[in-house]
Protein backbone atom coordinates (compact mmCIF):
# COMPACT_ATOMS: atom_id res chain seq x y z
CA UNK A 1 0.00 0.00 0.00
CA UNK A 2 0.97 3.36 -0.83
CA UNK A 3 1.85 5.89 2.21
CA UNK A 4 1.44 9.37 1.74
CA UNK A 5 4.01 11.52 3.19
CA UNK A 6 3.76 15.07 4.85
CA UNK A 7 4.94 17.12 1.78
CA UNK A 8 2.81 14.86 -0.65
CA UNK A 9 -0.74 16.09 1.35
CA UNK A 10 0.32 19.25 1.26
CA UNK A 11 0.43 19.31 -2.52
CA UNK A 12 -3.10 17.28 -2.50
CA UNK A 13 -4.52 20.03 -0.49
CA UNK A 14 -2.87 22.17 -3.30
CA UNK A 15 -4.64 19.93 -6.08
CA UNK A 16 -7.80 19.94 -4.80
CA UNK A 17 -7.52 23.98 -4.33
CA UNK A 18 -6.40 24.39 -7.37
CA UNK A 19 -9.26 21.34 -9.25
CA UNK A 20 -12.24 23.00 -7.13
CA UNK A 21 -11.20 26.52 -8.44
CA UNK A 22 -10.99 25.76 -11.94
CA UNK A 23 -14.40 24.28 -11.84
CA UNK A 24 -15.76 27.29 -10.35
CA UNK A 25 -16.15 26.06 -6.76
CA UNK A 26 -14.59 27.79 -3.75
CA UNK A 27 -13.58 26.06 -0.18
CA UNK A 28 -14.90 28.62 2.55
CA UNK A 29 -12.54 28.01 5.64
CA UNK A 30 -11.00 29.49 7.96
CA UNK A 31 -7.06 28.39 7.73
CA UNK A 32 -6.83 27.46 11.36
CA UNK A 33 -9.91 25.10 10.73
CA UNK A 34 -7.84 23.23 6.94
CA UNK A 35 -4.69 23.53 9.18
CA UNK A 36 -6.67 21.46 12.10
CA UNK A 37 -7.98 18.84 9.34
CA UNK A 38 -4.88 18.77 7.85
CA UNK A 39 -3.09 17.43 11.09
CA UNK A 40 -6.05 15.20 11.36
CA UNK A 41 -5.16 13.92 8.85
CA UNK A 42 -1.49 13.10 9.02
CA UNK A 43 -2.09 11.81 12.38
CA UNK A 44 -4.70 9.53 10.89
CA UNK A 45 -7.19 10.93 13.71
CA UNK A 46 -9.33 12.42 10.92
CA UNK A 47 -13.00 11.03 11.79
CA UNK A 48 -15.45 11.30 9.02
CA UNK A 49 -18.86 9.96 11.17
CA UNK A 50 -19.11 13.38 13.27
Amino acid sequence: MYSVNVGDKRTALMTVLVFLEINGYELVVEDDMLFDVCIQIAKKQLDLNG
